[in-house]
């Protein structure tokens, strides 16, 4: 009996230790998870503050690559036109941006197309944006001066502006047959005005 007795309380005694070893495992895991969490922690505090020094990623350049857009569009409009006028090209380009983008301008621009006098002030606006293309602003000038003339070198323009076809389809007509030109320009403002103003032209046709 005692060497039964003796070989179960050995047992127990294995048992303990056995359970003693897995326990101090445990600890030491458990150690290790809090320690990797409390780095991990500390790796996404790092981030966060890295994260503030950055600057949001969009919101800075959207404009410029708005601008870009619209620039790359019209230097594929300006290639085309400077194959008919090099240098005329690029500022009727500017002016197409500040068309789309300044409908005021647009505006203008047929105010002075249904205006002849007062044409010429409003384009001289558009020469001082192609004042660095000398060559441009007197054939506008000479547009403006000059009506038939004018028909001719806008519609060099036209060849320029071909890529906005509704504006030009419509300025040619405006400046092949002048009284129609004041009718289609209104039509321009129409479509130019629809986010507000009355450009004085038959509101049956808006509300179609």
């Amino acid at each position: 009996m005692r060497g039964w007795e003796e070989d179960e309380g050995e047992k127990e005694e294995g048992k303990k230790e056995e359970r003693r070893a897995d326990e101090g495992k445990e600890g030491a895991k458990g150690r290790q998870e809090t320690e990797k969490q409390g780095g991990s922690a500390g790796r996404g505090a790092e981030r966060g503050s890295m994260g503030l020094l950055e600057p949001p990623p969009h919101h800075h350049h959207q404009q410029q690559q708005q601008q870009q857009q619209q620039q790359q569009q019209q230097q594929q409009q300006q290639q085309q036109q400077q194959q008919q006028q090099q240098q005329q090209q690029q500022q009727q380009q500017q002016q197409q941006q500040q068309q789309q983008q300044q409908q005021q301008q647009q505006q203008q621009q047929q105010q002075q197309q249904q205006q002849q006098q007062q044409q010429q002030q409003q384009q001289q606006q558009q020469q001082q944006q192609q004042q660095q293309q000398q060559q441009q602003q007197q054939q506008q000038q000479q547009q403006q001066q000059q009506q038939q003339q004018q028909q001719q070198q806008q519609q060099q323009q036209q060849q320029q502006q071909q890529q906005q076809q509704q504006q030009q389809q419509q300025q040619q007509q405006q400046q092949q047959q002048q009284q129609q030109q004041q009718q289609q320009q209104q039509q321009q403002q129409q479509q130019q005005q629809e986010l507000g103003g009355h450009s004085g032209g038959d509101p049956g046709v808006k509300r179609r």
